[in-house]
C-alpha cells in the first residue's frame, strides 16, 4: 500500500475524499484542512483522473513540531537531506517518464505565522536534496522533471512528490484565466455536490469563463 495525499480547496475536502474513495484500491485515512490522506493498493494512474483536487502526491514525509522560528529552516534542510527520492521516483516511473530525473522543483504553502518565507523554505529543501543527490533545483516548475510539495499547517509538515507531470487543477482547456472565474477543481466539486452528471441539462446563470459548463461536459 502506497501512502498518498491530495491537496484541495478549503470547504470541499469531504467531496474530494468521496471522489478519491471511489477509486478501487484507495482507502481514505484522514480528511483535514485542505488535504485528504489515503493509501493506494493499486496503480497510481487512476488518481490522475481526480477532478475535485488541486493535485495528488506520493507521501515522502510527515512530522509534527516544526518551530516557527528560523531554526525551522535548518530542520527542513536536514529532513529533506534524508528523503529516499530514488524509491519514490522508481514508483512514479511506472506511471510516467521522468526524464531527466535530476531536475526538480519545490512548491510550498503554509498556514500560520512564522519567521521565514515560502521562498526560504524552498531554498532549504532544495539545498537538502542537492547535498544528498547533487540534483539540480529549478525555480520554474515547467522545467523540472518532478515536483516536491510541502504543506505546512502550523507545526505539522506534510511532504510528497507529485504523481503527475503537472498540477491536476491546470486543465488543458483553460487557456485564459478571467478575474473571478472558478478554479476547475472547485467547479468540479460544485457539480458533484449538486448531483450534476454527464447528460444532464443545467443552466449557469453567472457564466464567466464557462468553467462549470466545461467541467460538466
Amino acid at each position: 500500500m502506497l501512502p498518498v495525499f491530495a491537496l484541495t480547496g478549503y470547504g470541499i475536502e469531504r467531496i474530494a475524499a468521496e471522489e478519491m474513495g471511489e477509486i478501487p484500491g484507495v482507502h481514505v485515512e484522514e480528511v483535514a484542512y485542505r488535504r485528504v490522506c489515503a493509501t493506494c493498493g493499486g496503480e497510481l494512474a487512476p488518481l490522475l483522473g481526480l477532478r475535485t483536487v488541486d493535485d495528488v502526491f506520493l507521501k515522502l514525509d510527515a512530522w509534527d513540531g516544526l518551530p516557527p522560528q528560523r531554526v525551522g529552516l535548518q530542520i527542513l534542510l536536514q529532513r529533506s537531506e534524508q528523503w529516499n527520492l530514488h524509491r519514490v521516483l522508481k514508483i512514479l516511473a511506472r506511471e510516467r517518464a521522468i526524464e531527466p530525473a535530476n531536475i526538480f522543483s519545490v512548491t510550498v504553502s503554509f498556514v500560520g505565522r512564522r519567521n521565514y518565507s515560502a521562498d526560504e523554505v524552498k531554498q532549504a529543501v532544495a539545498e537538502g536534496i542537492y547535498r544528498h543527490y547533487r540534483w539540480e533545483y529549478s525555480p520554474d516548475d515547467e522545467e523540472s522533471s518532478f515536483n516536491v510539495r510541502l504543506f505546512i499547517e502550523h507545526e505539522r509538515v506534510l511532504a510528497g512528490v507529485r504523481v503527475g507531470a503537472r498540477p491536476l487543477h491546470r486543465r488543458a482547456y483553460k487557456q485564459v484565466h478571467l478575474a473571478g472565474s472558478l478554479k476547475p477543481s472547485v467547479a468540479a466539486a460544485i457539480l458533484r455536490f449538486a448531483g450534476v452528471k454527464k447528460g444532464h441539462v443545467f443552466l449557469d446563470a453567472f457564466c464567466g469563463a464557462g468553467t462549470l459548463a466545461i467541467e460538466a461536459a
